[in-house]
């Protein structure tokens, strides 16, 4: 996941947990080198899944514009990748931008954004 690029409020124990499992595949991965046991770890952004209650017009229209990912196309990429030994993938341009910009974003702006927006859930 994403999120395990930037810590988000309203949903830190998610956060926490997919960077604990981006670390651990990584660190994985060194540890089973010798063992010729290749660790692939997958960060896509959001999947065209039911965890997502989005009509079929908005669902279609986050994955034209490069927002949602359909599973079907990331499990593809996912095995593509697990078997050129690839160590991580982001898959999607959109993902990537988001990851650069991540490591920019000073924490008072996540906390502006989440106290006057709708991105992150509120204060209560």
């Amino acid at each position: 996941s994403l999120s395990a690029y930037l810590p988000y409020p309203g949903i830190a124990f998610y956060s926490s947990t997919k960077r604990f499992l981006k670390d651990f595949s990584r660190s994985l991965r060194t540890e089973m080198i010798d063992y010729n046991v290749n660790v692939t770890c997958i960060c896509p952004g959001a999947v065209s899944t039911s965890l997502f209650e989005l009509d079929e017009s908005k669902r279609q229209k986050a994955i034209n514009s490069g927002v949602m990912m359909n599973a079907g196309k990331l499990a593809k990429k996912a095995v593509n990748a697990m078997f050129k030994n690839k160590s991580e993938l982001v898959p999607g341009f959109l993902n990537q931008v988001f990851i650069l910009l991540a490591n920019f974003i000073p924490y008072g702006i996540i906390v502006l954004i989440r106290r006057y927006s709708r991105f992150l859930p509120p204060d209560k």
